[in-house]
């Protein structure tokens, strides 16, 4: 299954494993980019959900990559962090493509606030949606079931509901555990793995009781979760 990919643009190797580091056991598969001429080799190369974004790079600026990518017809989301900030390059960033700016030093847990909310915005948006069988109505938390007769419906808590719905709308692929707390739950520490792993089970529960094969994969360490086929 395919991972979220973050490409991280960053002429500091410390602050660029630092961000590795920290991208990687939130679940993600990170690339990296000392300039922004090899940033721009791997967005128009590459499929990449996300870049971080340093705006004083050697060569070519962080600002001018966001241009030249756009440009280029890159889709990917523009995050900018930098120890080099003004109103005016805030201004300028935003209006050529970027989708956040943070000023460094940063906060980590802050960070990756930042990166699920961006990632959540490009999600479809569709009120009915599909995974394989499975037919999920989000306006009122219908959920049916191809295999199922005519009207049947797999009932679930409206929590469970969002936890699947983020899951069937992230085209079924896996989720970091943090990420899929906070677009359930709406707060990453509100609530502790068990309280999702909980409700995991319960969402398999519900599909077993109708004699359907499990939707969501068990849980694997520094993978998350994924649905299964149907």
């Amino acid at each position: 299954m395919k991972i979220t990919t973050i490409l991280i643009i960053e002429n500091e190797a410390l602050i660029r494993s630092a961000l590795v580091s920290t991208l990687t056991r939130a679940g993600y598969r990170c690339l990296e980019a000392a300039s922004a001429e090899a940033a721009l080799e791997i967005l128009t190369t590459q499929h990449v959900d996300l870049a971080i974004v340093d705006r004083m790079l050697p060569g070519m600026s962080g600002d001018m990559l966001i241009i030249r990518a756009k440009e280029e017809g890159v889709k990917t989301a523009m995050f900018v962090l930098t120890g080099f900030k003004t109103e005016e390059s805030l201004h300028n960033d935003f209006q050529n493509g970027a989708v956040e700016y943070m000023s460094k030093p940063y906060s980590t847990t802050e960070l990756l606030a930042r990166i699920r909310a961006r990632l959540r915005e490009r999600m479809p948006t569709e009120p009915v949606i599909r995974w394989g069988k499975v037919r999920f109505d989000t306006r009122n938390d219908r959920i049916t079931h191809d295999a199922l007769p005519k009207g049947e419906e797999i009932h679930l808590q409206p929590i469970c509901c969002r936890i699947l719905e983020a899951l069937i709308r992230n085209n079924g692929e896996r989720m970091p555990i943090g990420e899929l707390i906070e677009i359930a739950y709406g707060e990453h520490d509100a609530v502790g793995n068990t309280a999702l792993a909980t409700n995991i089970s319960r969402i398999n529960s519900a599909f077993r009781q109708k004699h359907l094969n499990p939707i969501v994969s068990p849980y694997r360490k520094d993978y998350g979760y994924a649905l299964l086929p149907q």
